[in-house]
C-alpha cells in the first residue's frame, strides 16, 4: 500500500509574540537603557549625554554620532533580529561594535509609554514618534518625517511616561553604575574616546584596589573580541565596585 504523503507543519509567530518578546528582551530597566546607549557607542559617538528625570518621568538619550538617515532608521533601527551588525562587527572609526540583535527597538517597550526620535545625517533630520497601546505589533506602522537640517550628525531620543521608578531602582545614580560596569569607557583600554554623561555627571570607570588582575581576550566567529577581567581579591568586593 502507498504510505500516504506526509503532513507538513511550520512554526508561526502569535499575535502576541512580539509584544511578549519586548517585554522580556532584557533583564531589566537599567540594561535596557544600556542597550540604546550601546547603539550611540556603535554610531561612533565621541559623547552620549543621558538626562533621567524621574519626577517628570522623562529619560533623555542624546549623541554625536553618526545619525542615521530614514532609510538606515527603517531598515536597521527598527529591524529585529538579523542585524547587520553580526556581520560587520567593527565601526568605521574602528570600534568592536557593543549591539546585534535589534534589541534597542524593542528596548523602548520596557522603558516608556511613548517616545520621539530624531536623527540627522547628511543635511536631512528625520524624526518619528510613537505612542504605545496595551500589545505591539507588526502591523502597527510609524511615520517617519524628513526635513532638511544644518544641525551637525546625530541623535537625541526622548522617552517619557517612564515605566520603572525611583522605588525600583532606577535613579540616575544606579543608572550611572551600571553604565560604570558594563560600557568601555575605560581611556586607557579604548583607543577611541567615549565620554558618557548621566545629568551631568560623567561616567568613570570603577576601580578594584588591593586586587589581582587578570585580563583574558579572545576572539569569537560570532561575537567578535571578548575581554574579560578577573579581580582576586582577599576581601569581599562591596556589590557596587564592579568587575
Amino acid at each position: 500500500d502507498k504510505m500516504p504523503s506526509p503532513r507538513i507543519a511550520t512554526r508561526k509567530f502569535a499575535d502576541d509574540h512580539l509584544d511578549t518578546l519586548s517585554r522580556t528582551i532584557t533583564s531589566s530597566p537599567l540594561q535596557a537603557a544600556c542597550e540604546l546607549i550601546a547603539n550611540a557607542y556603535d554610531a561612533d559617538a565621541a559623547q552620549v549625554t543621558v538626562m533621567l528625570v524621574p519626577g517628570k518621568r522623562t529619560l533623555i538619550i542624546e549623541d554625536n554620532g553618526a545619525g542615521m538617515t530614514s532609510d538606515e532608521v527603517e531598515h536597521q533601527f527598527y529591524r529585529i533580529g538579523g542585524s547587520k551588525k553580526k556581520q560587520n562587527r567593527t565601526t568605521p572609526k574602528g570600534r568592536t561594535m557593543l549591539g546585534s540583535f535589534g534589541q534597542a527597538t524593542l528596548a523602548l517597550r520596557m522603558l516608556g509609554e511613548n517616545y520621539l526620535l530624531e536623527t540627522v545625517k547628511e543635511g536631512t533630520q528625520t524624526r518619528v514618534s510613537e505612542q504605545f497601546g496595551e500589545t505591539l505589533s507588526l502591523e502597527h506602522r510609524l511615520e517617519l518625517h524628513e526635513s532638511p537640517s544644518t544641525a551637525k550628525s546625530g541623535t537625541r531620543l526622548t522617552i517619557e511616561g517612564l515605566l520603572p521608578s525611583e522605588r525600583e531602582g532606577f535613579t540616575p545614580q544606579t543608572l550611572k553604575d551600571h553604565l560604570a560596569r558594563t560600557m568601555p569607557i575605560d581611556a586607557e583600554e579604548n583607543p577611541h574616546p567615549f565620554a558618557l554623561y548621566v545629568n551631568n555627571m560623567r561616567v568613570v570607570p570603577r576601580r578594584i584596589e588591593n586586587a589581582q588582575l587578570f585580563t583574558f581576550e579572545e576572539t569569537l566567529p560570532k561575537g567578535g573580541k571578548v575581554k574579560v577581567k578577573i579581580y582576586l581579591a582577599a576581601r569581599p568586593i562591596p556589590e557596587d565596585a564592579g568587575v
